[in-house]
């Protein structure tokens, strides 16, 4: 593959700053006189110490002065370089056409999630929603209508460790296995149907579904209770 030097093109990217775990969208606005969104393919490359991402970048429509494209997570905060680049296939030349630095670092969603993942080796923990939070987060600050998206998001790019477990390695059919709030409870609590979804395909999940809290209640019950029938009938496993 031919690497091409030219000089980089004027464009703007935005934005410039993502939580660590990633998940919006990001712009890369052109200027149509220095270059031909017909020609080749294009990728955003994100370079940190740790990590490189190659992602597609696309135009939703022929005229469009703007790509998008996907924004991936990083595993720590720092400025990493963001390069568009474009590849055409038939001089099979690489072309570096603009750059930019883009900051990732770590917000109150980030803090929850680690808060939430160290959950399930206390079984307390998820006792009082009023009660979950720290210096770093507040669970009652947090805007309802985004937190699915963003817990989600987080989750997933999280490095969960092999023996990580819902009831934090307990079996339901353990002697000691207390009755408790377990992740499944919180996501029926807020319909978090997105974070519900990814918890469901890990160790533990179909122990914690049978796992009643201390009121005798299952997950699919509060989150019928409150109204998330979609998200109950996932939960009746």
């Amino acid at each position: 593959m031919v690497i091409n030097d030219k000089d980089f093109v004027s464009m703007a990217f935005n934005p410039v700053y993502s939580p660590v775990y990633g998940g919006g969208t990001l712009e890369v606005h052109l200027d149509l006189e220095q270059i031909n969104l017909a020609e080749g393919r294009y990728f955003v490359v994100f370079e940190g110490t740790r990590r490189r991402h190659v992602v597609s970048a696309f135009s939703n429509q022929p005229l469009n002065t703007c790509l998008y494209a996907y924004i991936p997570g990083n595993d720590v905060a720092e400025d990493v370089h963001v390069t568009l680049i474009q590849v055409i296939e038939e001089s099979n030349t690489y072309l570096p056409l603009a750059q930019c630095y883009f900051r990732y670092d770590y917000d109150s969603t980030f803090y929850l999630t680690k808060f939430l993942v160290s959950s399930v080796y206390n079984v307390l923990a998820l006792e009082t929603l009023e009660l979950i939070k720290s210096d770093r987060f507040d669970l009652s600050n947090e805007v309802l209508s985004t937190l699915d998206t963003r817990l989600s998001t987080a989750l997933r790019n999280t490095n969960l460790t092999r023996d990580w477990h819902l009831l934090g390695g307990d079996l339901i059919t353990d002697t000691h296995c207390e009755e408790r709030e377990t992740l499944l409870h919180f996501c029926a609590r807020l319909g978090l149907r997105q974070v519900a979804d990814f918890l469901l395909n890990q160790p533990g999940s179909q122990d914690a579904l049978r796992l009643c809290n201390k009121h005798g209640e299952l997950p699919c019950t509060i989150a019928r209770q409150n109204g998330f029938h979609d998200l109950a009938e996932m939960l009746s496993g």
